[in-house]
């Protein structure tokens, strides 16, 4: 009892003791935030390069204002000596509040150093462009690919820093190092554009390069998609016809490639170009090309690579492949409204361009006062179980009610289409022309309430009809095209 009092006379005089030490303490303001400090050397994103391995890398710059490190660079980690092959695959400029892109030619400021103990040592200097009216990239002539360098790396550790753009082009030295004096004096380390101080800090430039390292000194690395079609003419392997399509980054097919097609065992290239909407422009007759022969790492066989053939090497190969020609290809030119309809179609041929001759097409709607457009309506009495139809003209379509199509081919043979606004062809008219007279031969299709169809009405029966009168059902079971549907809508 006497040992459990103490300990309890104890235990409050130390609390005691501890409430007056801490009321003799003065009272402390409360502290003011402090905003976080980004550290001087963050951690910037780290891509490692191995041969057969593609590395996509997306970097951004804001125009005017300070950009973060981790945004505009990267690390590049190589543990053996690389051919990397360097694409730019997309630039784009947000322009927020800030002024247009400048219109003329730019250099786009994208570096690559060698990170070593003493600092940083820059090594080359990316040679991209990129053309103000078009935001098109490509490279100086100067190199033999026009959307990409390839550059021999060795073992090491790598910074890739993107730094906006100049309008001032300075000259690229191959990969190899350059004193910082250099650089200065080039006058393109400006930060953006110039006038960048009226830009506002809104505005962002932004890329993104593929680094893909070469399998070997013989194998062409791109960045192209491509399917391949391996059909067996008698079941076995030894008889393999190979098909490669090559899609560009739209996923718009752009070139087929036949390999070994010929006797020679070369590869048949065909191109396709289209213009600024997307539209088919141009189908190019097919090239020869020689596939490629590549040993693979790790292989002990030797395999045959389909490469990608850039455009401007098929088309002289087009025009050699085809006696010279100087056009070896089918062109569509189409008209200025945002229908993407076709207006003129050429063959392929440089004779076609000039004889002036194509396939001419026109866009109209019908007209019951005029011959040429005129368009019958029809009224059918079918019965269910046989093919006694009793068709007859109860007028002409309302005019403008159908979609007329004019196409004039080479020779200046016209057809014209009629097309109803569900989509379905009521007549199609041929115009033969004699001497100063047009005879028009008209082919009528007829349909049911379900859209199904009837009749097909050829010329040799159309030319008898007339308003308001029924065709001769022995005629029309003699010449027209008759149809008869069962219970299940199945002919």
């Amino acid at each position: 009892m006497n040992n459990m009092t103490h300990f309890a006379r104890k235990a409050a005089a130390s609390l005691l003791a501890l409430f007056f030490s801490c009321a003799a303490m003065p009272a402390q303001e409360t502290a003011t935030p402090v905003e976080p400090v980004e550290p001087a050397y963050p951690t910037l994103p780290i891509f490692s390069l191995r041969k057969g391995y593609a590395t996509d890398v997306s970097l951004m710059k804001l125009v005017g204002a300070s950009t973060s490190a981790i945004d505009r660079s990267c690390t590049l980690v190589v543990a053996d000596t690389l051919d990397v092959h360097f694409k730019l695959n997309g630039f784009s400029y947000n322009r927020g509040l800030g002024d247009p892109f400048p219109a003329g030619e730019s250099h786009i400021l994208l570096r690559l150093y060698e990170v070593l103990d003493k600092g940083d040592s820059l090594i080359a200097r990316l040679p991209f462009r990129v053309d103000g009216s078009t935001m098109r990239t490509y490279i100086s002539e100067d190199y033999e690919r026009q959307d990409s360098v390839i550059l021999s790396i060795p073992p090491g550790e790598y910074l890739l820093e993107y730094d906006g753009f100049s309008d001032r082009i300075v000259e690229v030295p191959d990969i190899q190092a350059v004193d910082d004096d250099e650089e200065d004096e080039s006058g393109a380390i400006a930060a953006g554009a110039p006038n960048s101080e009226a830009l506002s800090c809104r505005s962002s430039l932004s890329l993104s390069l593929e680094c893909i390292p070469l399998l070997s000194d013989s194998y062409v690395a791109t960045s192209w998609n491509d399917v391949t079609v391996l059909t067996s003419r008698d079941g076995g392997e030894m008889s393999m016809m190979t098909t490669v399509t090559w899609l560009d980054d739209f996923g718009r097919e752009e070139s087929v490639h036949q390999v070994g097609f010929t006797p020679s065992h070369k590869t048949l290239v065909s191109l396709t170009e289209y213009d600024g909407h997307g539209r088919v422009s141009k189908r190019w007759l097919p090239a020869l090309a020689t596939p490629q022969r590549v040993i693979l790492p790790g292989l002990h066989t030797v395999t045959y690579l389909d490469a990608h053939v850039r455009p401007e090497d098929i088309m002289p190969g087009s025009s050699e492949a085809n006696l010279g020609d100087g056009a070896p290809y089918s062109e569509v030119i189409y008209d200025g409204s945002p229908l993407d309809r076709p207006l003129m179609e050429y063959g392929s041929g440089e004779a076609w361009r000039q004889a002036g001759r194509g396939i001419l097409s026109e866009h109209m709607g019908n007209s019951a006062g005029d011959e040429r457009l005129v368009c019958h309506r029809f009224e059918v009495q079918a019965s269910k179980n046989d093919t006694s139809f009793v068709i007859s003209s109860e007028g002409f379509y309302p005019d403008g009610s159908l979609k007329v199509v004019s196409v004039t081919d080479e020779d200046g043979k016209e057809t014209l289409t009629f097309t109803d606004r569900h989509g379905r062809e009521i007549l199609s008219r041929q115009v033969m022309k004699e001497g100063g007279e047009c005879q028009y031969l008209d082919t009528y299709s007829v349909y049911d309430g379900l859209d199904h169809l009837l009749a097909v009405i050829p010329p040799a029966l159309s030319d008898r009809l007339s308003v308001g009168q029924s065709l001769d059902p022995e005629e029309t079971e003699r010449y027209a095209y008759l149809y008869l549907y069962d219970s299940t809508i199945l002919r």
